[in-house]
């Protein structure tokens, strides 16, 4: 998404620009939306889109992702700026590109060496519990 709004394909709304000399922007059975991939390249025989709708998703998922950063960093009397550590866990952060994610909002303005991933964080935090026994602990580890 950030290469559409960097080459001006969408507009600040997340809105597919109709003014462009482009056949990847259609209005389809959903609305507007982009060619990803036209159905001669897929093995799928579709086409592969992205759309107006997908971008609105997104938009608001990162709000909400930074409306609660935001809320849980002030809780505590902290803004962005104060963090010496973004960590980011999970399969899906593993596939960020941060400068990309930083550029369409989904992640605040850091240093990019500020942002750490831990891959999977619910084993991560598990293996800090003390209620763990050493066994569950070293299991937890290895996973």
């Amino acid at each position: 998404m950030a290469e559409l709004l960097e080459t001006g394909m969408i507009d600040q709304n997340g809105k597919f620009r109709r003014d462009l000399p482009t056949d990847r922007v259609r209005n389809g059975p959903d609305g507007y939306e982009y060619i990803l991939a036209k159905k001669e390249e897929t093995l799928i025989r579709e086409d592969i889109v992205l759309t107006e709708i997908d971008i609105e998703n997104l938009i608001r998922t990162k709000a909400a992702i930074y409306a609660g950063c935001k809320v849980l960093l002030e809780s505590v009397g902290l803004s962005f700026k104060d963090l010496e550590q973004f960590i980011i866990a999970g399969g899906f952060g593993r596939h960020l590109d941060l400068e990309k994610a930083i550029f369409i909002g989904l992640l605040p303005e850091l240093d990019i060496e500020k942002f750490i991933f831990v891959g999977n964080g619910s084993l991560l935090g598990a293996s800090f519990s003390p209620s763990l026994k050493p066994a569950e602990r070293n299991r937890t580890n290895r996973l």
